[in-house]
Parts: structure tokens; sequence; C-alpha cells
């Protein structure tokens, strides 16, 4: 009765902690796919360009301005473009090195009045759109306040939406906000992420419990987001645009979001590990992790290997390869080269045992580094001890195959590709 309770108790804690780790990582997940959509979205549509001249001369025929509003609006705009005064809700419709410019200049870091040669508006914000109505796209009129103000004109040309022409070419003259409107956005995305996973509750682990330290569970997710991130967002930025990504580019994409499958295939894992614990009973261990609770009695062990795992070469290959892709804008991504060279000297080291119903539990005791990575190890291999020699074969050789992710429960086989390594 007692071990029944027991092991209901730990079947109700892994249930707990599939729901709180799962919405952890789902809050990493959304939050970089979001954040790069809101980075990269467009929203392209034709668009007011506003200059001025010096002075009108007889093959210019401005139109002069009628209504108190529509001079007022020009006199703001007149002066932002002399004299560099953009007022700060105006500062969105200036490119980002004219904002630099008039930023620096309002609060006197420099002494250069800012040249401020164009400034956009949208295709439906009056005056302009009344001025415009009727004419074509590509149209160009000029504007003046008064008839005897022969020196005060503005050039408006209406542009065609701006269009992305290949692979970073970029969105160039246009302010973000009238070709990325969501981009003042992304960060929030990314906060409210990272403090999901920090702020929901992290789990203790008791005295009879073996788990994977809390240092190495977010060490995994740290490896997992860069993996995921990097990889989903690469393409949005590459070609410039969200929505060009996943339709005229989509098979550039694909070969991105196939190694960003592979980062959510390791925040699997990360989750998986962030649930996983061996609770250590008198006569049995149980194990918890998700989809399963099973518990083994010392009893049923038969034989217990060392065992390593190695990344597998192919995965090393094409990481190697997406570190190089990167050439043609410039230098290849020297972080994603160099992680791609540790990973191909990564191994992991742990515990088979082999049960007498012919499965094979992996304990995987140290990471790719050799550092113990599991709480209570004395604890555990006290308790193996504890297993007979005459009934577990006790290996003297080191079992060390290939593997993108070390398994954990599965039938024994010679079947895998092995080489043995003498102790």
């Amino acid at each position: 009765m007692r071990e029944r309770a027991d092991v209901a108790g730990i079947v109700a804690s892994c249930q707990r902690q599939i729901v709180v780790e799962g919405l952890r990582r789902w809050l990493l997940i959304a939050a970089f796919f979001l954040a790069a959509l809101l980075a990269t979205w467009t929203d392209f549509h034709p668009y007011f360009a506003v200059g001025r001249i010096g002075k009108w001369d007889q093959d210019v025929q401005p139109i002069v301005l009628q209504t108190s509003e529509s001079q007022s609006w020009f006199n703001k705009t007149y002066k932002a473009l002399s004299e560099g005064a953009v007022s700060g809700d105006w500062l969105y419709r200036l490119t980002s090195d004219d904002i630099k410019d008039v930023v620096r200049y309002q609060k006197g870091k420099t002494s250069f009045q800012p040249d401020v040669r164009r400034i956009v508006f949208a295709q439906s914000e009056e005056p302009l759109a009344s001025l415009f109505q009727g004419k074509p796209q590509g149209e160009t009129i000029f504007l003046a306040r008064h008839p005897a103000d022969k020196k005060a004109v503005l050039k408006v040309y209406l542009a065609d939406a701006p269009r992305l022409s290949g692979l970073g070419s970029g969105i160039y003259g246009v302010p973000e906000a009238f070709s990325y409107p969501l981009r003042k956005y992304w960060y929030w995305s990314l906060a409210v992420g990272f403090l999901g996973y920090l702020l929901l509750p992290w789990a203790k682990t008791e005295k009879n419990v073996c788990a994977y330290k809390l240092w190495q569970v977010r060490l995994g997710d740290f490896a997992s987001t860069l993996l995921y991130g990097s990889f989903v967002a690469l393409p949005f930025f590459i070609v410039g645009g969200a929505v060009e990504a996943v339709t005229n580019w989509l098979p550039f994409t694909a070969f991105f979001w196939f190694m960003a499958a592979l980062g959510l295939l390791a925040f699997w894992w990360s989750f998986f590990y962030a649930v996983y614990r061996i609770h250590i009973l008198d006569d049995k261990l149980v194990f918890a992790a998700p989809g399963s609770v099973k518990a083994i009695a010392l009893s049923d062990i038969t034989k217990i290997e060392q065992v390593s795992v190695v990344p597998p070469k192919w995965f090393i290959t094409v990481y190697f390869l997406a570190a190089l892709s990167g050439t043609g804008r410039g230098a290849f991504n020297a972080g994603t080269l160099g992680r791609a060279a540790l990973l191909s000297s990564c191994s992991s080291g742990g515990l088979c045992l082999v049960t007498r119903d012919g499965n094979s539990i992996y304990i995987w005791l140290t990471n790719s580094t050799g550092q113990n990575s599991v709480t209570n190890l004395d604890l555990l291999l006290d308790k193996l001890k504890e297993v007979p020699r005459e009934q577990a074969e006790q290996a003297d050789q080191i079992r060390e195959f290939e593997a993108l992710f070390p398994p954990i429960i599965e039938p024994y086989s010679k079947a895998r590709t092995a080489r043995l390594i003498k102790v």
C-alpha cells in the first residue's frame, strides 16, 4: 500500500512538472518566432516623399494652400526640412540615419544642423491625400503657402510601394514605420518570453531523488534557444521580409527551418530532462519522465554497462554547411562555425541498465565536457551497488555510439552501431 502511494505521488508530481516545464519552453519558442515576425513584417504601400526646393521658377507651377490646417502643416514640414527642427511626434517619418542626426543636434551633441532632405507621409494622410486625388503614382506636385512667397516651396512625390528585389536587398530611404511598422514591438515579445521562463516556479529536488542539475537544464535551454532562435529568424532577415520569406523565397527559408526544427527537437529533450527524475526507493528505482513512470526492481537488473554517446557525423556536416552559407553577405558566421567545431568533439557518458524484460534504461551522468550533471549521484551509485554481481553482469568496456539525442529507454539490441572501448 505504501509503495502504491509513493508511486501515485510520483505520478502527480511528474504531471505538474510537465505542465510547468512545457509552458516554460513554449513561451521561449513563441517569443523568438513572434519577435522575428514583428521585426521583419512588411507593410508596403505607396507613400508621399516630401522635400523642399529653394525657390520656384517659370517651369514650376506650385499649388497654393488655402486652408489654415494645410498652411499649418506646410509650416511644420518646411521648418523641419529647412532647419532640421523635427518634433518628437514626427521623428518616425525620417530614416534611421536622419533620426540620429536630428536627436544629436537637439541634445546639443553636435553644432551641425541636420540635413533632412525628405519627410515621408502615408498615402491616406491629409492634406496630401486630397491634393493627389485622381493623380497617378509617380506624379510630382509643388506646394506653396502664399503666391508671393517664392522661396518656400515643397516638392511632393507619390512613390510606388517599396519592394524587395532579392536576398539582402533591403529597403532604403523609407522609414521603418512605413516599411516595417511592427518592428518597434519585437523586444516586448522577447521580454515576455524570458520573464516567463525565469519566473515560472522551478521544482526542488528531494534528498532521495536524482535529477539533472538546474544549471545543466538551463544550459540545454540556452543551446536550444541558440539553435532554434537563430535559424528560425535568419531567413526573415536575410530575405528582408517575413512575408517574402515564406512566399517567394520559401525553398531558401525551408533549409534554415530544417535546422530550426532540430532546435525544437532540442527543446523537447531539454523539457524531458527538466521533468526527468529517478526516485530511489528501498528495493527499486522509479523513473519519472514525460509520458511514463516506470518502476524497476533491483532484482530485475541483469546487466550494467558503461555507455557514451557522440553527435552523428551528418548533423555536424549540416551545421558546418549552415555556418558557411552566410558567405554571400560578407563573412561567414564565425560563432555558428565555432559551435559546429565544438559539437564535433562532444560526448556524454552514463550507465545502461539492462532489465529482464529486454529493455535498456540509460542514465546519462556526465555532460559533453565530462562534468557530473546529476544530483545525488552518490546515492544512486550506492543503490546500484546493492545489485549482486552474480545477478547482474558488470561490463568492463564502454559502448560508444552515435545519436542526435541520447536515448532513455529502448529495447536492448546490438543493432545500434557501437564502438567498444576497453576500460
